[in-house]
C-alpha cells in the first residue's frame, strides 16, 4: 500500500506557508509542524522529522495553551522514538543519532507527563504515560512498566477503550522485553480482548504477534538462564557455557557460531548470515530482537542489556561484546 506521508507532508507545508502570514496562528502552525514531523518519520527522514518536532514545540509554547503544549510533547516523543528505531546503527554516527533521538523522546515524554499532572489533564495523562512506557524500555524498563500500568488504570477510569487496550498491549510488550514470557502472554491475551472491543486492528495484530512469540518461547528465558548459571551441575550436558569458562573469556568462534545459528532461527532461516550486515535489515524487528536477546541469554548464560541490538547491530559486533562481557 502506498504511503500517504508525501501527500500529507506537502499539504502541511502549504498550510504552514499560509499560516506564517496570519497573526496569532501559533496553534495551527504547531499542528502543521507536528504533522510534517510525523510524515517525515514515516518516510525515514529523521533529521527533518526531529527538526519539525522542535518547531512544533516552539509554536506550542508561544500558543500559551498548556494542554496543546502537552499534546505536542507527546507527539514529539513519538516522532523522536520513531526516528530512533529507524536509524541505521551500523556506524558510530548512527549509534550516536539513535541515542540522541531516544534521549529527546524520553525527555519529551517526561515533560508531557509533568505538564498533564500539573494541570490535571486526566484524559491526556494516559497518552503521556504510554509514551514514557514505550521509550522507557531503553532507559528504565521498570519505570516503563509502571507507567503503562498507571495508563491502564487511568484509561479505565475515564472509560477510554482505545487507551486501555494500548496500555495493556504495551505492558505485554514491556514484559516480553524483560524476558517474562508467561506474564507477557497473559497480558497480551488480555490486551487482545480489549483491542478487539475497541476495534483497534493494529493493536489486535500486535497482541496476536506477542501471543505467538511468547507461546513459542515458553517460560521466562531470562530466569532459565539465571538458574542455569547459578547451578554448577546444570552446566554439564547443556548448551550453556560453563561459568569457569566465562571467567577466562568465551571462545569467539563458539560465540559467533551460536549467534549465527540463533539469527537463522529468528530471522534468516537457512539463508547465509553475513557478519557485518545489520540484523535489523535482515528482518529482526523489535519483537524478534527480544526473542533473539533472550535466546542469547539462555544459550550463553550471560545477562544482555535491553538495548543490545541497538548498540551492537550485527553479528561481528555482538560477538566482540559478548566475548568481552564473558571476561568480567
Amino acid at each position: 500500500m502506498k504511503s500517504d506521508a508525501p501527500v500529507s507532508r506537502e499539504a502541511s507545508k502549504d498550510m504552514l506557508h499560509v499560516l506564517q502570514r496570519v497573526p496569532q496562528a501559533e496553534r495551527a502552525q504547531g499542528e502543521a509542524c507536528a504533522q510534517l514531523a510525523k510524515s517525515y518519520v514515516e518516510m525515514g527522514v529523521a533529521e527533518e522529522a526531529v527538526s519539525n518536532g522542535d518547531r512544533a514545540i516552539a509554536f506550542a509554547k508561544r500558543s500559551e495553551d498548556p494542554m496543546f503544549e502537552a499534546e505536542i510533547m507527546i507527539t514529539v516523543a513519538e516522532v523522536n522514538y520513531g526516528a530512533a528505531i529507524r536509524t541505521d546503527r551500523e556506524t558510530r554516527k548512527g549509534q550516536q543519532a539513535f541515542h540522541k533521538y531516544c534521549t529527546k523522546a524520553w525527555q519529551s515524554a517526561k515533560l508531557a507527563k509533568a505538564r498533564c499532572e500539573r494541570f490535571k489533564y486526566k484524559e491526556l495523562l494516559p497518552k503521556a504515560l504510554c509514551a514514557m512506557g514505550e521509550v522507557g524500555v531503553i532507559f528504565d524498563v521498570d519505570l516503563a512498566l509502571s507507567s503503562a500500568q498507571e495508563a491502564q488504570n487511568l484509561s479505565a477510569e475515564v472509560e477510554d477503550d482505545l487507551g486501555l487496550a494500548t496500555a495493556v498491549v504495551l505492558q505485554a510488550n514491556i514484559l516480553y522485553h524483560k524476558g517474562e514470557n508467561s506474564a507477557a502472554k497473559s497480558m497480551a491475551e488480555k490486551g487482545l480482548k480489549f483491542a478487539e472491543g475497541a476495534g483497534a486492528s493494529d493493536l489486535v495484530a500486535d497482541a496476536q504477534d506477542l501471543i505467538q512469540r511468547t507461546s513459542a518461547a515458553g517460560p521466562s528465558q531470562v530466569q532459565e538462564a539465571a538458574a542455569v548459571t547459578d547451578a554448577p551441575a546444570a552446566a554439564e550436558g547443556t548448551t550453556v557455557v560453563a561459568a569457569a569458562e566465562a571467567k577466562k573469556g568465551m571462545d569467539p568462534e563458539v560465540v559467533q557460531e551460536t549467534l549465527v545459528t540463533l539469527v537463522q532461527q529468528n530471522v534468516a532461516e537457512d539463508e547465509a548470515v553475513e557478519l557485518d550486515t545489520p540484523l535489523m535489515d535482515a528482518g529482526l524487528d523489535s519483537l524478534a530482537s527480544v526473542a533473539f536477546r533472550n535466546a542469547i541469554q539462555t544459550q550463553l548464560g550471560l545477562q544482555m542489556p535491553s538495548s543490545l541490538m541497538f548498540d551492537y547491530p550485527n553479528v561481528r559486533q555482538l560477538t566482540d561484546f559478548i566475548v568481552e562481557k564473558s571476561t568480567q
